[in-house]
């Protein structure tokens, strides 16, 4: 037997008001397919399925209207390739990845990074609407106290696309690894994440070491490749750098 949703339940999955549901359901004919008068509202998960599309076709900058429409006639799921490719300019991309935060959509998130990331690379994500939501989302926090864990979904999702990229370096040009890491007491790793890909980008082989990396444990490392350490840059002067050298892809 299919499970059956409660409005509270989609409506968390959805990152929406109930009351938005109820609306919907009554404006534009999306809602409960076996839903009778007086009685609770359950929605299977053709319901819940049809609402992701509209919610996200939302997100991505089409009206309600629209998207019910388009939701609830088509027969077969809309690719998400399709929903978030036609975003026009960099503030439609970062409100977009805002909303679909605070929706908890993990594919959304992902697609529109990638997508992103493919058209204007590593570099000119991040600085131009990476940077801009994660700014977003900590203001948000600051102000409301809540939404710390949208703001760790963002970055742990972030990082998943971001390691992705850093994967794709074929026949790397430097004949030793560069070494990539957060020192010290230095907890965060993002910007190291988006040097880390922004690098391989340019078929730069890189050894991730991650947060927190003690000093003893660089001045190893070279022991193992018998080379000697350079320096050490953090990840925002070592994206500037990139840019400046090879130019934004």
């Amino acid at each position: 037997m299919e499970e059956l949703l409660t409005v509270a339940a989609v409506a968390r999955r959805l990152g929406v008001a109930p009351a938005t549901l109820r609306t919907w359901a009554r404006r534009y004919g999306i809602g409960p397919t076996d839903h009778e008068s007086g009685s609770h509202r359950r929605y299977c998960p053709e319901d819940l399925a049809k609402l992701t599309t509209m919610r996200r076709l939302i997100i991505a900058g089409m009206s309600p209207a629209e998207a019910a429409e388009k939701a609830l006639n088509t027969k077969s799921a809309i690719k998400m390739e399709k929903i978030v490719g036609g975003f026009s300019d960099r503030p439609d991309v970062i409100d977009a990845l805002h909303s679909a935060a605070n929706a908890l959509d993990k594919n959304f998130i992902e697609s529109t990074l990638r997508n992103d990331i493919e058209k204007h690379g590593v570099i000119r994500s991040w600085q131009e609407v990476i940077v801009p939501v994660l700014v977003m989302l900590g203001k948000s926090w600051e102000e409301t106290g809540e939404g710390i864990e949208i703001e760790h979904f963002f970055s742990e999702t972030l990082k998943r696309v971001l390691r992705e990229r850093s994967s794709m370096s074929h026949k790397p040009i430097n004949p030793r690894p560069v070494l990539v890491a957060s020192v010290g007491e230095e907890m965060h790793s993002l910007a190291i994440h988006a040097l880390t890909a922004a690098l391989a980008e340019r078929n730069i082989e890189c050894h991730f070491l991650g947060a927190r990396t003690p000093f003893a444990a660089l001045e190893a490392m070279p022991q193992w490749y018998q080379i000697s350490l350079g320096g050490i840059v953090s990840a925002s002067i070592g994206l500037r750098s990139i840019s400046k050298f090879f130019g934004n892809k």
